[in-house]
């Protein structure tokens, strides 16, 4: 007999899942692929390249991460592979994602992790032990033919494996199709031993096919950073948060650079120059998304809280207020590095939020120490902090140096591994999905922009 609460967790695993079958992309070339006598006669109906190549990036609907989904390379979506004998998988999980239980009637079916951490279960047959395996990259397994198998991404990053079935027709039969191919309910509940299986069910029941769908509830609040969860009388809907574009931008000259004083860096928390001011006006003129922008961010040091003022100017004049974030100040404890106390920055900055900025923050000591393990902490604590923000576009006007940890661009000793940001340069980036430190990518048109490349 199944418990109230086991039925329940039954439904939730097989009810809001994406899911589609497989279905012949071009029946009239499969046909006279199928009727031609040789090798030869089938490779002159595949006489292009292109004809030999599957991208399974291109796949649309079922090459997604939210919640994931099967992209199968075999007869009826490629081809070129009639008559080999043979499905490629490659099987993506988002966070919490599962595939449900489900059987490959034609197939054994051989399983390898490329990345993520995966539990998968196997039950074979009546009698049989249940087989659990934890598959990190490297590691596989097998789930021989007609086998009952099911995976589950119990991570906050996505995971990626790829599968290989011996049939170019494995097919797939999920258990949740007892609930929609016409068994009759009251039957049903019998073997159930249950009440599961009812009208409402079934209308509630999404088409079963190669989708994921959503896992356990404990999984989803541990993720709940990433991941939106919201309970319907229906299961529990969910979606993946979506996380900001982070424009990060070097403060303008200040009165510390080498190019106006020599003993520059012996200046306490400087001022920008006039040139610095002009340099931040010209960043205003030439942004192009300050409509876009929904949160402006900034070191506690008076440069970069100047910078921002002026650089974003239109941002602030429709009312977006900065804020102030010891997290993003500069990498170092030289005089010029080192912050003003925060009474002194709120008489000068009246309309900056300094609710984050507290008595003694620019002390280096702690949280914003400047050995190099202490900075790639604070680098990931700031990226995690805008990360998780409901904003969508944000700026973080920060220091030269500092960028370098929050683009991941020093090695172990904390020495920078690329060039020096200029004064006031500006580069656009997305987050990685999944990971726990919250890194960044730098995207092209931003990297195109400044003549870059990847």
């Amino acid at each position: 007999m199944l418990s109230t609460l086991t039925a329940g967790l039954l439904l939730g695993v097989l009810m809001h899942h994406a899911a589609a079958v497989d279905k012949t992309r071009d029946p009239g070339l499969m046909a006279k692929l199928v009727t031609s006598n040789t090798q030869l006669d089938r490779e002159s109906l595949l006489s292009t390249d292109k004809d030999w190549l599957f991208d399974f990036t291109a796949q649309d609907y079922f090459y997604n991460f939210a919640p994931g989904g099967v992209t199968n390379m075999n007869a009826a979506t490629f081809p070129a592979a009639k008559g080999n004998g043979m499905t490629l998988a490659m099987l993506n999980l988002g966070p919490c994602a599962m595939l449900p239980p489900h059987y490959h009637p034609r197939a054994a079916n051989y399983v390898v992790a490329v990345s993520g951490n995966t539990t998968t279960y196997m039950y074979e047959e009546n009698g049989a032990c249940l087989v659990t395996e934890i598959l990190t990259p490297g590691k596989g397994t097998i789930f021989p033919q007609g086998s009952m198998h099911m995976m589950v991404n119990n991570g906050c990053e996505n995971a990626q494996l790829i599968s290989a079935l011996n049939s170019e027709d494995a097919g797939t039969n999920n258990i949740g199709n007892v609930f929609t191919n016409g068994f009759p309910f009251d039957l049903v509940n019998a073997a159930f031993g249950h009440n599961l299986a009812d009208a409402e069910t079934a209308a509630n029941m999404d088409p079963i096919g190669t989708g994921a769908n959503w896992g356990l509830p404990a999984c989803l609040k541990r993720c709940s950073s990433i991941i939106n969860a919201v309970e319907t009388t229906q299961g529990i809907i969910c979606e993946l948060k979506m996380a900001p574009i982070l424009h990060l931008m070097r403060h303008a000259q200040g009165f510390h650079s080498s190019a106006v004083s020599r003993e520059g860096h012996n200046m306490r928390d400087p001022k920008l120059t006039p040139e610095g001011e002009e340099q931040a006006r010209t960043v205003c003129r030439e942004f192009p998304r300050h409509d876009k922008i929904e949160l402006l961010l900034a070191s506690p040091l008076r440069r970069a809280l100047q910078t921002c003022q002026i650089a974003f100017a239109p941002c602030v004049e429709r009312n977006l207020k900065i804020v102030a974030l010891p997290y993003a100040e500069e990498a170092s404890d030289d005089p010029c590095d080192t912050g003003s106390e925060v009474d002194v920055l709120k008489a000068e900055f009246p309309d900056v939020d300094f609710d984050h900025v507290k008595h003694g923050w620019y002390l280096h000591e702690g949280d914003t120490a400047v050995d190099p393990t202490s900075l790639n902490a604070r680098a990931a604590k700031l990226r995690r902090f805008i990360r998780d923000r409901p904003e969508k576009e944000v700026v973080l006007v920060g220091h030269g140096f500092f960028n370098h940890y929050l683009t991941g661009d020093v090695d172990n000793n904390g020495k920078q591994t690329t060039p020096w940001w200029e004064e006031t340069e500006l580069r656009t980036f997305t987050f990685v999905d999944g990971d726990e430190n919250a890194a960044i990518k730098e995207t092209e048109d931003s990297l195109t922009t400044r003549g870059a490349s990847e």
